[in-house]
């Protein structure tokens, strides 16, 4: 069996279109779904549940025979999703089949289209864009978009108390004091309020989960009769939905470069032929609590309005950023405030400072899309002028400098005349740490933080003798909201003192040091989001749900 798209298609046209993606969003929640730390478990059920009779002792066989250290995986997101584009093209249209994956010639072909599907997303992700030349910049410069949709596309969501409460938060506290419009332009292009969208969001949160508790699998017709929304159920069903139909137009009738999964990630579910409708992907699912209302938004108003609607919620985002690092370092009466927001340099800001004396945490914040159309090209040149644009200093002059741009200007002006700058604050700082905080929590990916600190130090002026700048440290919104309840255990200036001296280089994201070193065991939940998180589901079970005498998390939607 040769792995080309050939094969692919020959196989898909003997297989149930409709079964083939159900079985496949199943396997893509299980491992791609919040599951807690045991990754292994999912990718055994599935190994046990999708492939052939006799699969998970030959596995286990080749891993003893050749010595192997840990599980392989058989499954991932960017292969499953993979599988779902193919599929909702070439598979074949009849109807509905539930006892499908019961079958054991199909799993048989279930299991060569996964595995033909794996070498297919390597090599649109990967192709040769990892083929060293001899000029390491340019081979990180190429690497870039390899790196970054690698690690997006095969990984895993976050706890949804993290997704929920910062919906909640953005969109219901933040976005409406930064853009009062935002609520009536929401209702007025989805039929629903923005409260209404993230409970009815919320209610079907535990479907995307990899716990196996829910199944992703939702019943339309139960799910209107079970709450108390009759008609705005199935009207956000509508507005959150496509069928196989509209899938593979929206994924096949463009080119794939240019939008990639934009469809799926607008429109997460997928309708089945019969009363069935399934969540494609617990990541794609989770981001319509956390910028849903956003795109709703910008979809409606247009033109030079989106751009006032993007501004407004970048604005958001500071606030809800500067919400989390109050809570982490709130001002007592008599003390000398460790935490200070917005704050001047001359004709500079700063989005906020951590001042410990002799070393200072600088803080710029960003909320910034990337292209997908400049991710995946094999010249990195429009990929590499999008980032400069974003977060840095673009060719094209009537942008203004951004991110690093902003932190090396302002570092630049204190260290020009320390003794005035701020107040004279800064005349003790023996090392600066330039932190962007950033939305895009791919930018965790591997070499990004490299790139954008070499255009940080491209702008940075030479310190004196007495003061270190350290390189730029790029952390996303996630990372800051892991943080936010485990500084008790720590400091935020020794994680990133350690993380400094680890990875000097940036070539590892602030993320993967963590995971990897003792701080891991230190990390705890965030407990603000995860309150805001209980009172969302809680707001849409008793909504919801009136009549469940236990009004409590998403339960109720379990009959769905």
């Amino acid at each position: 069996m040769k792995a080309e798209p050939k094969t692919l298609v020959q196989l898909l046209s003997t297989m149930n279109r409709n079964e083939t993606i159900v079985v496949c969003c199943f396997a893509n929640i299980a491992v791609a779904g919040h599951s807690g730390p045991d990754q292994k478990a999912q990718q055994q059920a599935m190994i046990r549940e999708l492939l052939p009779k006799g699969a998970a002792d030959r596995i286990d066989a080749f891993v003893r025979e050749k010595q192997l250290q840990g599980s392989p995986t058989v499954f991932f997101r960017g292969q499953l999703l993979e599988l779902i584009r193919w599929a909702a093209r070439y598979g074949d249209r009849s109807g509905a089949d539930p006892q499908f994956s019961g079958d054991a010639a199909n799993r048989e072909k279930f299991a060569k289209a996964a595995l033909i599907c794996s070498d297919l997303w390597g090599e649109r992700i990967y192709a040769k864009r990892l083929r060293a030349t001899g000029d390491p910049t340019q081979d990180r410069q190429r690497a870039l978009g390899a790196f970054r949709k690698g690690v997006e596309e095969s990984g895993q969501a976050i706890n949804p108390a993290q997704t929920l409460g910062r919906g909640w938060l953005l969109f219901m506290e933040h976005m409406p004091r930064r853009y009062p419009q935002f609520a009536a332009v929401f209702e007025k292009a989805t039929g629903l309020t923005v409260r209404q969208y993230l409970l009815l969001t919320a209610a079907l949160a535990g479907h995307a989960s990899a716990s196996g508790q829910l199944s992703p699998i939702i019943s339309e017709t139960r799910m209107a009769a079970a709450t108390a929304y009759k008609e705005l159920a199935p009207r956000y069903l509508k507005l959150e939905s496509q069928t196989a139909d509209e899938l593979a137009m929206s994924l096949w009738d463009a080119p794939f470069a240019t939008n990639a999964y934009r469809s799926l990630r607008e429109r997460p579910l997928i309708r089945g032929v019969d009363d069935r409708m399934v969540i494609s992907d617990p990541i794609f699912f989770s981001e319509r609590v956390s910028i849903g209302p956003l795109f709703h938004v910008v979809a409606a108003v247009r033109g030079k309005k989106s751009n006032e609607v993007f501004g407004a919620f970048g604005n958001a985002f500071e606030d809800y950023a500067g919400g989390i690092l109050d809570r982490m370092y709130p001002t007592r009466p008599g003390l000398v405030a460790r935490l200070a927001r917005n704050v001047k340099v001359g004709d500079l800001e700063i989005d906020a400072v951590m001042n410990d004396s002799k070393f200072v945490i600088l803080i710029e914040m960003k909320a910034a899309w990337l292209r997908e159309d400049v991710i995946l090209e094999d010249a990195p040149d429009r990929l590499i002028e999008r980032l400069r644009t974003l977060y840095g200093v673009s060719s094209d002059k009537e942008e203004r400098p951004k991110g690093v741009a902003q932190l090396a200007r302002l570092i630049n002006s204190i260290l020009a005349d320390r003794a005035s700058a701020a107040g004279g604050q800064f005349q003790k700082v023996e090392v600066f740490y330039p932190v962007l905080l950033v939305h895009d929590v791919n930018l965790s990916a591997p070499a990004s933080g490299h790139f954008l600190n070499e255009e940080f130090q491209k702008l940075l002026a030479k310190p004196p003798p007495s003061v270190r700048v350290a390189p730029l440290i790029i952390m996303t919104i996630s990372d800051l909201e892991h943080l936010e309840s485990s500084v008790g255990k720590f400091t935020l200036r020794k994680l990133l003192a350690d993380y400094d001296s680890s990875s000097g280089d940036r070539m590892q994201s602030l993320l993967n040091y963590i995971v990897g070193s003792e701080y891991r065991e230190l990390m705890i939940a965030n407990r603000s989001l995860t309150t805001a998180a209980e009172h969302l589901l809680n707001e849409a079970s008793k909504e919801l749900f009136p009549g469940h005498t236990d009004n409590h998390g998403t339960e109720p939607s379990a009959s769905l």
